[in-house]
């Protein structure tokens, strides 16, 4: 008896098994199945279906979802076609942060209504602005333009022009209207320009004069000192505010014992002659200690005479407080004249005149930087203002005979 070597069932000897044929013994009821029931699993166990087990309804069921309709033609939110979908439109009022005109993402200034970003200056400008003095466009930009060239940063460049030297030249001011102007002589290869932009009580201001090179014949220059009203005023009142201030310190202090005023007002007077030799054209700052000095010896003096009359009557001897008279005189007189050439140097203020001559032999000047000139109480020199005087006259002449070598000699040097 044999065994059918697929389903191990018994066979004849020279028979086939029905196995063989596909189809179930029919005495078997469990047969064992065809091939290796457990195969060996995929590459990837967990790999999801390639296709969906149900197969899609036919198309004309009506179960069979619609298809989608096309987008209009017209759709105001269809997605851009490339960039960021996030970039702002062409017309928006609104730029992106790099191209912003304001802090802290662009680079230009605060605009008005920010105050400048919280600084002293943008203060000044807000409450300038809420109060309509000046322009608001320019409260919040330097009135002064320091650091800027005249041509072409202020004003506009001729055709062909170049600019070649500037100086700064002046300070113009006003005390009695609260004036004060910085200004600056450029010459260029086709001009000389002066301009001096500034401030008042009511806003900013500009003078501005400007001459054709090819017409200047000169240039007239000096420097000196002039009286100034408004100083000697101010002057006065700064010294007789300290003096009293210092004589009733003297005096207060006297009230219990004389001896401690006496000697507080020896200080006083030594303290406030120091300052004079020791601080360099602080002219102002000179008249402080100088008031309290003058001050200060007065109520001594007047304590030695009490003193002097009192050993009179005593029959004590008046000999010693007579002398102490005499220096004390001495060096109230000596105080006072210092005193006095102290507010001499303070109200005699430096004064300068610059004017440019023209060709044609009038008697007005094209450019006339002097205190007629540029209607300003007070016109005084700078740090520049010598070497603008030597330079200039050369700057000009060269230009005028050299064209453009003399152009190039003073831009290089």
């Amino acid at each position: 008896m044999a065994f059918c070597g697929q389903c191990g069932r018994h066979v004849e000897d020279g028979q086939a098994c029905s196995c063989s044929s596909g189809q179930p013994p029919s005495n078997n009821p469990y047969p064992p199945p065809a091939g290796n029931p457990y195969p060996p699993p995929p590459s990837d166990p967990y790999s999801p279906p390639t296709g969906s087990p149900y197969p899609p309804p036919p198309t004309g069921s009506p179960y069979a979802p619609p298809p989608p309709p096309p987008p209009p033609s017209g759709n105001p939110y269809q997605p851009p076609t490339g960039g960021s979908p996030y970039s702002p439109p062409t017309g928006s009022p609104f730029p992106p942060h790099g191209g912003s005109p304001y802090p802290p993402h662009g680079g230009g200034h605060h605009p008005p209504s920010m105050g400048g970003g919280g600084s002293g200056g943008g203060f000044i400008a807000s409450m300038q602005n809420r109060m309509g003095i000046g322009d608001p466009e320019r409260n919040i930009t330097d009135c002064y333009e320091r650091g800027m060239q005249i041509v072409p940063d202020n004003i506009s460049a001729t055709e062909g022009e170049t600019p070649v030297k500037q100086y700064n030249l002046a300070v113009l001011r006003t005390l009695f209207k609260l004036e004060r102007a910085e200004g600056r002589m450029q010459v260029t290869n086709k001009r000389v320009i002066f301009r001096a932009p500034g401030r008042s009580i009511g806003g900013r201001t500009t003078l501005q004069h400007e001459f054709a090179i090819d017409e200047v014949a000169g240039i007239e220059a000096k420097r000196s000192f002039r009286f100034s009203l408004a100083h000697f005023l101010l002057g006065s009142i700064i010294i007789g505010l300290f003096y009293y201030l210092s004589v009733l310190l003297v005096m207060f202090s006297a009230s219990e014992t004389v001896t401690v005023g006496v000697i507080l007002g020896i200080l006083l007077w030594l303290g406030g002659l120091v300052p004079f030799f020791l601080v360099r054209k602080k002219f102002l700052i000179k008249l402080m200690p100088l008031g309290v000095s003058i001050g200060s010896i007065f109520p001594v003096r007047g304590f030695n005479s009490m003193a002097e009359m009192s050993a009179r009557y005593s029959d004590d001897g008046a000999g010693l407080y007579s002398f102490l008279g005499i220096v004390l005189l001495t060096l109230t007189i000596l105080t006072a004249i210092i005193v006095i050439f102290g507010l001499f140097l303070f109200f005699m203020r430096p004064s300068l005149i610059v004017k440019i001559k023209n060709k044609a032999g009038l008697t007005d000047s094209p450019i006339d930087v002097s205190p007629w000139g540029v209607i300003f109480r007070e016109v005084m020199p700078t740090d520049e203002t010598e070497r603008a005087i030597r330079e200039m006259g050369a700057v000009i002449n060269d230009i005028q005979k050299l064209g453009d070598h003399g152009v190039q000699k003073w831009i290089n040097k």
